[in-house]
């Protein structure tokens, strides 16, 4: 069964958090492989974090931390990935969105989280770069979610949109 390709950019110790309900546990699906990308300080405390011992318990090889930087992805193959999670990456770097087209298997999808606040600004310039580079956006994935790095302080939490983008080409099976 070929599994399906998840990479995330700076996941921190909430990975795929717009999925998880509430929980900071990585969940995937049973044909899922999970690749999280950070900096090299962030991953070696990431590694020693609860949230990813359990992963690394629950998943074994399906779920990966790697040293990186997402303006240079080079230790990641050319179209290698189905599906790249960004969550609060508010990059407007060409060379951040020339890499994420780079790693994205044709017809692979693009997740974006910005703050709501943040949306019309970061949208519009990833919007642009992105459909300047043959990406599609999927208005019917459009997904909301709040993220609080402090649970118990109501204000620390930041609502977020997730918007998703399509490669062009072949879809992903």
């Amino acid at each position: 069964m070929k599994r399906h390709r998840i990479l995330e950019v700076g996941p921190g110790i909430t990975p795929m958090h717009h999925r998880s309900k509430g929980e900071r546990d990585l969940q995937l699906g049973e044909d899922e492989e999970y690749t999280g990308l950070d900096q090299p300080h962030a991953v070696d405390r990431m590694s020693e974090h609860e949230v990813w011992k359990k992963a690394n318990e629950q998943y074994g090889d399906r779920a990966h931390l790697i040293q990186g930087d997402r303006a240079d992805m080079s230790g990641i193959a050319d179209e290698s990935i189905d599906e790249l999670v960004a969550l609060g990456t508010h990059a407007r770097e060409g060379k951040v969105v020339s890499e994420f087209r780079r790693v994205l298997a044709p017809g692979g999808l693009l997740r974006l989280g910005v703050p709501t606040n943040g949306l019309p600004e970061l949208m519009s310039t990833w919007g642009v770069r992105l459909q300047r580079l043959g990406f599609t956006e999927l208005s019917d994935q459009q997904q909301e979610y709040n993220y609080s790095s402090r649970p118990d302080i109501p204000e620390a939490t930041i609502s977020y949109i997730v918007v998703t983008f399509q490669k062009g080409g072949k879809a992903v099976e």
